[in-house]
């Protein structure tokens, strides 16, 4: 198993191409405790499944999970995972994710058995409840 955080080369990585356009319907959990998850997990990343949405792809992979995450009223980063790989597609997959007007650029990255995640430095402010529009970019 390899784990590797990578950055992306905003220079290098040229034109962009539109690779999502849709709603997410948002939902919460928690923990029980003080962590608590903003966004959509329908696959069980976070070890819990809320909220979802619409269209289920990007591109023609599975839309598995895009999330908040807080410790307590802190917050911690955003993070995107998208399944059905058959081969690591690289960070310049996404290169950039729109949530609402607020849009943010991957900082982390790691890929394992056909899922790939993304991690962004922070939060994107989901809510507990209604839709927000969701554009994904990547090269």
């Amino acid at each position: 198993m390899t784990f590797a955080a990578r950055t992306l080369n905003a220079a290098a990585a040229g034109g962009s191409t539109t690779r999502y356009t849709g709603t997410i319907t948002q939902g919460f959990a928690s923990d029980g405790s003080f962590i608590v998850w903003y966004g959509f997990d329908v696959t069980g990343n976070s070890g819990y499944t809320f909220g979802s949405r619409s269209p289920t792809t990007v591109s023609t992979y599975t839309f598995a999970s895009f999330y908040d995450i807080y410790y307590g009223p802190s917050p911690i980063a955003g993070y995107l995972f998208i399944s059905g790989f058959a081969a690591d597609p690289g960070i310049d997959f996404i290169t950039s994710a729109k949530i609402g007007t607020f849009t943010q650029y991957p900082d982390y990255y790691t890929y394992y058995a056909g899922q790939a995640t993304w991690g962004f430095p922070t939060v994107f402010n989901f809510g507990a409840s209604g839709t927000i529009a969701c554009v994904l970019t990547g090269v």
